[in-house]
């Protein structure tokens, strides 16, 4: 039978080899050539474009840029900062901040790069203003952690997010959240030839602040109450949840030259969120679906205070010339026991101070003047505290002092404060023996900046004094 496949003469089989040899070589050429053709350019060359893209932007606001980062601190001096920044094409930056009055009022200048890592970055690669909130020396902004700074980015990703008169950024390690929005004429004049950076964010806090200590905006048969923290670097925002329970969200914020409070990232609740309180040049409100809520006075605080070891405050100061409103009988009859005790010794009493030094023990610092020469003095006594199962607090185990001054305290002060036991005070000769008067004491608000000490059994009698952090 003859073959169907006709075979020529003299053809040889290794041609063939070759030739499958060859093919994917030549499939991949043409792969090659067929990506060139899709894309134009190679990779590199689209990187390159990428990141002069994201530059072209970032030059291309003419009166600069409003740049908000936030920080991962929530001390003190932690939350959120604004600058200004004025970018080039030929890699400088000139920025201000509103991180004290040098960085407000004097530009500091330096270099930006572009690069490509995970995502087009943006790099200030000479010692700024962005690199004090982020620098671990403890001076660089007073008050933030030695070691840490205030955990802030200075290396910003631009994730395809980049165009219009605002887009949203994060920071590269602490994953900080960072804001461009386009500044105009008159945030500009208004930054770098005028007071904007130091005045706004005072100005907005006491405007805030004058409608209550803790103002609140109605949200769905529920409210949510507004505590304006740190001169709103950060806001803390309280709730009850369905149980009843407060809950609470605290966020970086900023404010702009309007006053306008904006919100480095939205706050939820329900089916509402918000990144903005506004000012409208009488009140301020909040835009929730296309309906602007008024914030009021609630008149009182939902949210517990903060007060104790570890928490937002760790000191209580009572001083008569200051809250004299406040002091009232019996605890009025105590303090100028003490103010009497010490004027007989030549003394004028002028404040004391409980402070929470650990989770179990008190201080009570006293200080005072000697009136022949005029020089500042205090002592200072030690507590247990205790806590019982209703979580009111009470105090045993004084410390012992041999002071005369410390004996001046026994009768007044210090039986006040001591819930049980005795202790023997003073010196050698003359000493005085305290004994506990069996008070228990909560802790509560007097307004968003005083608290006080209540008598648990005689709530209208209580201890008051202005919370210190």
């Amino acid at each position: 039978m003859k073959s169907l496949l006709p075979v020529r003469a003299g053809l040889k089989p290794a041609p063939y080899l070759l030739l499958l040899l060859l093919l994917p070589l030549l499939l991949l050429s043409a792969c090659a050539d067929d990506e060139k053709y899709l894309f134009g350019e190679t990779p590199d060359e689209r990187a390159a474009a990428q990141l002069n893209n994201y530059q072209e932007v970032l030059c291309s606001a003419p009166c600069g840029w409003l740049v908000s980062v936030g920080t991962q601190d929530r001390s003190a001096v932690g939350g959120a900062y604004q600058f200004w920044m004025k970018f080039t094409p030929g890699n400088r930056v000139v920025m201000y901040a509103d991180i004290d009055n040098t960085t407000a009022s004097q530009p500091g200048a330096g270099s930006y790069r572009m690069k490509l890592m995970q995502y087009p970055t943006l790099m200030f690669d000479t010692y700024n203003y962005i690199h004090l909130i982020a620098d671990p020396n403890g001076t660089a902004v007073p008050g933030s952690t030695t070691a840490k700074g205030l955990l802030s980015d200075f290396d910003i990703c631009l994730d395809n997010t980049t165009g219009g008169d605002e887009f949203k950024a994060t920071g590269r390690v602490h994953k900080c959240p960072v804001i461009f929005t386009k500044a105009t004429p008159g945030d500009t004049m208004a930054i770098v030839n005028g007071s904007a950076f130091i005045d706004s964010r005072p100005a907005a806090h006491t405007r805030l602040t004058a409608i209550s200590p803790a103002p609140v905006i109605d949200v769905d048969n529920a409210v949510i109450q507004i505590s304006a923290g740190n001169l709103l670097r950060l806001t803390s925002f309280f709730y009850k949840d369905d149980d009843g329970q407060v809950q609470a969200a605290t966020i970086p914020t900023c404010v702009d030259i309007n006053y306008n409070i904006r919100l480095m990232e939205p706050f939820s609740y329900g089916n509402i969120e918000f990144d903005r309180i506004l000012w409208n040049g009488a009140k301020y409100e909040v835009p929730i679906n296309g309906d602007n809520r008024e914030a009021y006075d609630y008149g009182g605080f939902i949210f517990p205070l903060e007060f104790g070891f570890g928490k937002s405050y760790s000191q209580l100061k009572v001083d008569k010339a200051a809250l004299g409103a406040y002091l009232q009988d019996p605890f009025l009859s105590v303090y100028n026991a003490a103010e009497a005790a010490f004027a007989a010794l030549d003394r004028t009493y002028q404040f004391f101070e409980i402070e929470f030094l650990s989770a179990t023990q008190m201080r009570l610092y006293n200080q005072y003047v000697i009136n022949s020469s005029g020089q500042a003095s205090s002592i200072s006594l030690t507590f247990t505290i205790n806590t019982d199962t209703d979580g009111y607090v009470y105090f045993t185990n004084v410390q012992s002092s041999t002071s005369a001054y410390a004996a001046a305290l026994a009768e007044n002060l210090l039986s006040y404060l001591l819930y049980e036991g005795a202790v023997e005070i003073g010196p050698s000769t003359g000493k005085k023996t305290v004994t506990g008067q069996g008070h228990r004491f909560k802790i509560d608000w007097i307004d968003a900046t005083q608290g006080k000490f209540i008598v648990v059994n005689e709530p209208d009698n209580y201890i008051p004094g202005t919370l210190i952090k």
